[in-house]
């Protein structure tokens, strides 16, 4: 090779590397004017399995303490390594309170494939972290206790296994756990302390969640990380799903411009989101990885938030056991005390749900599920108007009450508050009145009726000892073991009820016109046989039938995005088994029909090859 030629190489090489450095500025330069930056501009480097630190086949061989899994650059700052990278969930799973921190290693030119619904595919060497801390002082929420560090790991075969690691108490590493174990955390509280419960999983329990249905990975998927997250590092809050896009994490990821229109859950303490989407979203993370298609929950509903409520099996669907619930569905709309879904989140025992490391109930998670159930629209059949237990208001001092005592705006706000059962002398009272010894007691209650015009009959069961008069909105409804005419504190009651008719409900229908819309009032009085009797006894249910109702959902379309040179598609929501009709225009003036149908599980969908139209307009509505 001549001088000559050997110059000109030189210069040919000095020209790519100026071209090279001059598209590197481009790529990684600053962004337009105005543009919103990214949250993290570049991906770290790192290797499959943390850098070969992890098992790449089985949880047999993690290492034996947390410090030397290469999650850490500094285990005791909790800094995480290189290659981490930080994220969090919309609706996270609820462990007892606790606090908790993720990141996520993807092989460094190795990619997760992403779905918008479902979940997404992992490549082998993916490694998640996260970490747990409990609150242990309940006057100060900033004094915490570092509890345990998970990993999850995709494995060369694709499947995922886990490990955990135990604190210790001087917070300078965490120890490998080889089975589950429990402790008593210790509390402190405003007047001493208390013990909290906690469950580590072992690798078993973990996998349980972490089955082939559910996708193996719980955490990242679209619904969950398409939410704004502040990143430390540097400084700035973004769409996470955006962030990951431009890190070029995401396989055939969706455009930047569709990513508000994407799935997205919503937490509990989320007020711009329906109660619907909090609660929906909260059975989506707590239960979907068992309760879907194919998973290992013995109950058949799906609690995917993917799924319209329609198609979940959950409103109105039937249990194998009642858990001493009075006929019970798993969602009773309007009716959250016949609600299984309800009853087992609040439960604590065998019967909880989730039934794995739970050991403290998710209060605000009940009291959302309860007004989300209450507030569904009720169909037909049985609803409990007063049930047994219900609170009560009550007169025991042996005093007549003021002659207005069973009309519905007589003001009892003096009265005694006590639950049901109500008496003494058997042992089995909820509440005591009056210290043992009554002749003579009055019960008021009020309940509230949306729409009186729905019932069709309506049943009043009282339990009575000796004898009680019964009034509703000021008319007498039922007397049982009393003298006809007028009433008052010193009436006895005809008989002494003894045996097992102290424990039998006396019943009798009323005429649904007997309930009012709005504020309805219950007031009994309850008589001695004889003065100075030992016991007394009193409770009481009032159940309405509901006609059944059509309950018409208003139609709704959605215009999903066409794929190239497909068809074009109109996606109709409506309620199951209703006919709708789907009309088109071209100049909001002229509508014809182009197709009618009745939604199988209430969504349908309709396509048409794309016309020449500038526009074309659709609309739904009801069939004639």
């Amino acid at each position: 090779m001549s001088r000559h030629s050997v110059r000109h190489g030189r210069r040919f090489f000095l020209a790519l590397q100026i071209a090279a450095a001059l598209l590197l500025a481009a790529w990684h330069g600053p962004l337009a004017a105005g543009a919103q930056p990214y949250g993290l501009e570049n991906r770290p480097s790192v290797g499959p399995f943390l850098n070969g630190a992890l098992p790449a086949t089985s949880a047999t061989s993690f290492p034996p303490a947390l410090s030397q899994t290469g999650a850490f650059g500094d285990v005791a700052a909790l800094t995480p390594a290189p290659g981490l990278i930080p994220f969090d969930v919309n609706s996270p799973l609820w462990t007892d309170g606790a606090l908790k921190w993720r990141w996520i290693a993807v092989p460094t030119n190795a990619q997760i494939t992403f779905a918008e619904a479902g979940p997404w595919t992992f490549p082998p060497g993916t490694v998640l972290v996260k970490h747990f801390e409990l609150g242990v002082n309940d006057t100060n929420p900033a004094i915490r206790k570092r509890i345990e560090t998970r990993l999850l790991v995709v494995g060369s075969n694709n499947a995922v296994f886990g490990a955990t690691y135990r604190w210790r108490a001087d917070n300078t590493d965490a120890d490998l756990l080889f089975t589950g174990l429990s402790e008593n955390i210790t509390v402190q509280t405003a007047t001493g302390t208390r013990k909290q419960r906690w469950s580590y999983p072992s690798a078993y329990e973990c996998m349980t969640c972490h089955n082939v249905p559910s996708g193996l990975v719980l955490g990242p998927k679209t619904a969950q990380l398409n939410r704004d997250y502040h990143y430390d590092a540097t400084g700035i809050t973004d769409n996470q799903l955006r962030t990951w896009i431009h890190l070029g994490l995401l396989a055939n990821p969706p455009p930047e411009a569709n990513l508000p229109a994407l799935p997205k859950m919503a937490g509990l303490s989320d007020s711009s989101a329906t109660l619907e989407a909090r609660v929906r979203s909260h059975l989506d993370s707590n239960c979907s990885h068992c309760h879907r298609p194919g998973g290992p929950a013995h109950a058949s509903f799906d609690a995917r938030y993917q799924t319209p409520l329609a198609q979940q099996g959950l409103v109105n669907a039937r249990v194998a056991q009642s858990l001493d619930l009075w006929n019970p569905r798993l969602v009773a709309p309007g009716d959250s005390e016949r609600s299984m879904i309800l009853a087992r989140l609040a439960r604590l025992d065998s019967f909880k749900m989730p039934p794995l490391g739970r050991n403290v109930t998710d209060t605000q998670a009940v009291a959302l599920v309860r007004a989300w159930i209450d507030g569904l629209p009720r169909e037909g059949g049985p609803y409990r108007l007063v049930g047994t237990s219900a609170d009560w208001k009550l007169l025991d001092d042996n005093s007549a009450p003021n002659p207005a005592w069973r009309q519905a705006d007589f003001d009892d706000s003096a009265w005694l508050p006590g639950m049901a059962e109500l008496g003494f002398g058997d042992d089995d009272e909820m509440t005591v009145i009056g210290n043992g010894s009554v002749e003579t007691a009055y019960f008021r209650r009020a309940f509230t009726v949306a729409d009186a015009s729905l019932y069709t009959n309506v049943l009043l069961r009282v339990l009575r000892d000796d004898g009680a008069a019964v009034y509703l909105n000021g008319v007498e409804v039922l007397r049982n073991n009393l003298p006809p005419g007028p009433l008052s504190h010193g009436t006895l009651a005809l008989t002494n009820v003894e045996g097992d008719a102290e424990i039998e409900f006396i019943e009798t229908s009323l005429a649904p016109s007997a309930l009012v819309e709005g504020t309805n009032v219950l007031a009994v009085e309850v008589h001695q046989a004889v003065g100075g009797s030992h016991d007394l006894s009193f409770d009481l249910e009032l159940i309405g039938w509901v006609r059944p109702a059509m309950l018409l959902a208003p139609p709704r379309l959605e215009l999903p995005l066409p794929e190239p040179g497909g068809p074009f598609r109109v996606r109709l929501f409506g309620f199951d088994g209703q006919p709708y009709v789907i009309e088109t225009s071209g100049n909001l003036t002229d509508w014809l029909p182009r197709w009618t149908n009745a939604p199988a599980g209430g969504v349908r969908e309709f396509t048409e090859p794309l016309g020449t139209e500038l526009y074309r307009f659709y609309r739904a509505r009801l069939w004639p």
